[in-house]
């Protein structure tokens, strides 16, 4: 039982992670595009 909360919870704080990770990218990735056209 115990386990299988740790690994519950290093999943969901690892798709965290990825989302804001994905998030950053994006918002970086536009920012670029965004200074490309000015």
């Amino acid at each position: 039982m115990v386990f299988g909360g740790v690994v519950a919870g290093v999943l969901f704080a690892a798709g965290v992670v990825g989302a804001a990770g994905v998030l950053l990218s994006g918002l970086l990735f536009g920012a670029s595009v965004a200074g490309g056209f000015v």
